[in-house]
């Protein structure tokens, strides 16, 4: 049977090995593998605030409660697989 979490390779994040998932790695993944353009976009986008308008509000959750729960499940998994797994984030913070 094979199992995922069967010890093969050990995690490797930040020049250090670990013996089991760490939950920093995939925010620390997401900022390494995404682009330097997005990740500025993003925080323009939060700090400019015209997301903050009368009926944005509601819309602004839609695009952010989602991400918020993937990338909290991702990292109480444990498993420090790839990212590919919090990549359905990504079009939800295209916003």
């Amino acid at each position: 049977m094979l199992n995922v979490s069967d010890p093969g390779q050990p995690p490797f994040l930040l020049g250090k090995l670990y013996p089991h998932g760490r939950w920093f790695y995939f925010p620390i993944v997401f900022i390494i593998k995404s682009t330097l353009g997005f990740l500025a976009l993003l925080v323009l986008t939060l700090i400019s605030g015209s997301w903050r308008t009368r009926d944005r509000p509601l819309k602004f959750l839609y695009l952010v409660v989602p991400p918020v729960v993937v990338l909290v499940i991702a990292m109480q998994s444990g498993l420090n697989i790839g990212y590919r797994h919090i990549l359905p984030i990504i079009p939800f913070l295209a916003f």
